[in-house]
């Protein structure tokens, strides 16, 4: 009985990082999207509600790229997270693990990947952000929080 609730939760988990995945894909696809979303995060550090490194990626970036590059990367966190559980729960191999972990490798340890996950660690599993950090760690990534 344990084990087949294990799995539905797992097959739960994972139909839930599709949909997110889906979701986030979809938006990259549609202009009108791309507009609002940037116009919400040009908004949002004009009052003051980002990060002092999500603010000056928005600046840097522009707030349509950086529109695009957050919608990209939870898609891409979601899809990792979702490896990860699946790997947790004992349903993906040690092997198949490590080879998407290190595929994601890159992409956990870019600035604006660790300035989103250290500004919001309420998002993500605890187990999740163990992970992150130890990629982090293992790339050997400065990591610069200057609120």
């Amino acid at each position: 009985m344990k084990q087949a609730q294990e799995i539905a939760i797992a097959d739960q988990y994972q139909n839930r990082a599709g949909t997110i995945v889906e979701f986030y894909m979809a938006q990259i696809q549609s202009e009108r999207v791309i507009n609002q979303r940037a116009r919400q995060y040009k908004a949002a550090a004009d009052a003051g509600q980002l990060t002092a490194p999500l603010k000056r990626l928005l600046d840097n970036l522009g707030a349509e790229e950086y529109a695009v590059a957050y919608m990209r990367i939870r898609a891409g966190l979601t899809t990792l997270d979702n490896y990860q559980f699946q790997h947790e729960k004992g349903f993906m191999d040690d092997s198949s693990w490590n080879a998407f972990r290190n595929s994601y490798k890159s992409m956990v340890t870019s600035e604006m990947v660790i300035a989103l996950v250290r500004s919001q660690p309420d998002r993500y599993r605890p187990s999740f952000l163990d992970v992150v950090d130890s990629m982090i760690e293992e790339a050997d990534v400065e990591i610069t929080v200057d609120d």
